[in-house]
């Protein structure tokens, strides 16, 4: 006697059709109450269950053929817990790119504040025109690093790397407006200093 063939689409079936005769009996149960209550099913779950029926059947979008497609379907999938649908290693390195990029946009700002204040300790003399937007590129830069720094904490853990790295840039881009000036090794400022609303590096002489 032949084996009847096993048919996941029919488990899913059976599955759905289970949870809808689960909800009828509450909701008759709830009516036969002394006290009669109707159960709402909020619209956020209702689309939820019936995402989670659905996703069974539609083909997943492929990361390398729709970027935005494939985020948006790992997000029902995530929302409809059906964990066996998701694409697990493009996930992983999805994640750890999104750990990179916040690095790379810290140093980037920090790079980006500390040379307009070394413009603004070394080129004294086109401080009278251009303070107004070296100033507000400074404030800029400040609140941006603030504000990566409090949604994600932990990159102050890279902050020593990243601002010696950061430095070393603004010193070589430093040098191409101010080629007379030498610089420490090192940022001579610390970092809550040049982060303070007030601080302006002092002018700087030339050394050659």
């Amino acid at each position: 006697m032949e084996r009847p063939v096993h048919n996941p689409l029919q488990d899913t079936l059976n599955e759905g059709f289970a949870q809808f005769v689960a909800g009828q009996q509450q909701l008759v149960g709830s009516l036969k109450a002394p006290n009669p209550v109707l159960v709402v099913t909020p619209t956020r779950t209702l689309h939820g269950a019936l995402d989670s029926f659905y996703l069974s059947f539609v083909e997943s979008t492929r990361i390398e053929n729709d970027f935005c497609g494939w985020l948006a379907d790992q997000v029902k999938v995530l929302h409809s817990r059906q964990y066996n649908r998701l694409d697990w290693d493009n996930l992983a390195e999805e994640l750890e790119a999104m750990g990179v990029s916040q690095r790379s946009e810290l140093k980037s700002r920090l790079h980006t504040l500390l040379l307009h204040l070394l413009k603004w300790q070394t080129q004294s003399n086109e401080r009278e025109q251009r303070a107004r937007s070296w100033m507000q590129t400074i404030r800029e830069q400040r609140r941006k690093i603030t504000d990566l720094l409090k949604l994600s904490p932990s990159l102050k853990h890279y902050l020593p790397d990243l601002l010696a790295e950061a430095w070393e840039w603004a010193c070589e881009d430093a040098l191409d407006d101010s080629p007379g000036h030498s610089f420490p090794a090192t940022c001579p400022w610390a970092y809550d200093l040049f982060m303070a609303r007030d601080f302006l590096s002092p002018d700087l002489p030339v050394t050659s």
